[in-house]
């Protein structure tokens, strides 16, 4: 009987101690929280902002200064030399953007993607770029000259300064799309579950990083906006950055160094056309920031704008 009594008091107290146990309140751990979208977006708007400063002075310093301590003889190579220093120095955003990209992991990935590691990067691609940007921005001069607003005269043309002047004006135009099509687009589709915002986003941080441009007007602001919605649709609804890259450097290269019309503020001190006076202000053309700054820039990018949504919409649904 003592034993049965010890047992039964020894299982009381062992059910009591595991009762005292489970009355305790269970932990749960609160669920981590979620990174502040706004917060996001300022840093990846600031960190492309910076890359972009930080490019521009490394390649002011190791292009701009050397080339700036010589004196050329020869007017017509110091005009091609100089308008190609203008669009070369941007090889500084090309290096700090792939050293960032080698640092971050966060941001890795884009070095592959700047090359195959995006499937419309292609040869095809590249080449419709370039036929895109020749021809939107061929169309806006057309109407200028049509209108009468300008008049153009054949100046020079120089193989070997016209290839170079090419390639440094593939490397300016290259370094702004890998900076916003590139590292600023990805941030914020990463950011947000709709394409939209990044869509958007960019085009609007591109426009805000000219506003400090010569001749900067409404429409100005509003075209390179819209441009940079068009080259948002395309790498979005293509998966291409390359057809972007040839793109922004064929409306460039035909605007500034074959018909010898401003860049968005930017004159050249080479070009193979050159303008006949400064051109009269009107809805085709604006004699400070060339054909960009007009309302016929804002209709014919609408439109490009449109036709990319509709054929991409479909190639999307298919």
């Amino acid at each position: 009987m003592e034993n049965n009594n010890i047992e039964k008091t020894e299982k009381t107290e062992n059910t009591a101690e595991v009762m005292e146990v489970t009355d305790e309140p269970e932990v749960i751990d609160a669920p981590p929280k979620k990174p502040n979208k706004v917060i996001q977006v300022l840093d990846s708007c600031l960190c492309a902002y910076l890359l972009i400063i930080i490019g521009q002075i490394l390649g002011a310093i190791a292009i701009v200064l050397p080339f700036a301590l010589i004196n050329y003889e020869n007017e017509a190579v110091s005009g091609a030399i100089s308008a190609g220093i203008a669009y070369f120095v941007f090889i500084g955003i090309w290096i700090t953007a792939f050293v960032w990209f080698t640092i971050s992991k966060k941001d890795s990935h884009l070095k592959s993607a700047m090359w195959k590691g995006m499937k419309g990067n292609s040869i095809k691609m590249l080449f419709i770029g370039l036929l895109l940007g020749f021809a939107m921005n061929s169309g806006c001069i057309l109407a200028a000259i049509l209108h009468k607003d300008i008049s153009l005269s054949f100046d020079s043309f120089r193989p070997v300064s016209f290839i170079l002047i090419f390639i440094c004006v593939f490397i300016q135009s290259s370094a702004e799309e890998i900076i916003t099509r590139g590292f600023l687009y990805d941030r914020l589709k990463n950011t947000f579950t709709s394409p939209w915002p990044a869509i958007i986003g960019n085009a609007l941080f591109f426009s805000v990083i000219h506003i400090f441009n010569d001749g900067i007007t409404f429409f100005a602001l509003l075209n390179i906006f819209i441009i940079g919605l068009l080259c948002s649709l395309i790498v979005y609804y293509f998966d291409s950055i390359w057809c972007v890259m040839a793109l922004h450097t064929a409306w460039n290269f035909n605007q500034n160094i074959i018909f010898g019309l401003p860049n968005s503020g930017m004159a050249s001190s080479y070009s193979v056309m050159k303008l006949g006076g400064e051109g009269t202000v009107s809805f085709a053309y604006d004699p400070v920031f060339g054909v960009e700054g007009t309302a016929v820039s804002t209709v014919l990018l609408v439109a490009a704008c449109v036709v990319i949504y509709l054929i991409g919409r479909k190639r999307k649904a298919s």
